[in-house]
């Protein structure tokens, strides 16, 4: 994928891959707070301006895809999903960078 490049030159989120415009507004959603259940998240979802809303299916299809691409894991907390940015930890110990 080639950066899209818009008048204020480029997104932080171009350099992301290949997300669909649903994956990346929760993704900054998630930027926001790391941690959200299904419930929380869609709420969120419905205070976004129009334009960046979506329904419930199209927001768990989201969130579906984006667990396949290793950017979420889903938990469980009692009977709630809770969505959690994936984070790994550093695998190389002793080096430089």
């Amino acid at each position: 994928m080639s950066p899209r490049f818009s008048s204020g030159g480029l997104n932080t989120f171009d350099l992301l891959g290949d997300l669909s415009s649903f994956e990346r507004t929760l993704t900054r959603l998630f930027l926001r707070n790391s941690e959200m259940t299904e419930k929380e998240l869609y709420a969120a979802v419905c205070e976004l301006p129009e334009a960046k809303q979506m329904s419930m299916d199209e927001m768990r299809s989201a969130l579906s895809s984006l667990e396949e691409k290793g950017w979420l894991e889903e938990k469980r907390a009692g009977l709630k999903k809770v969505y959690a940015i994936k984070q790994e930890k550093n695998k190389k110990k002793n080096s430089l960078f």
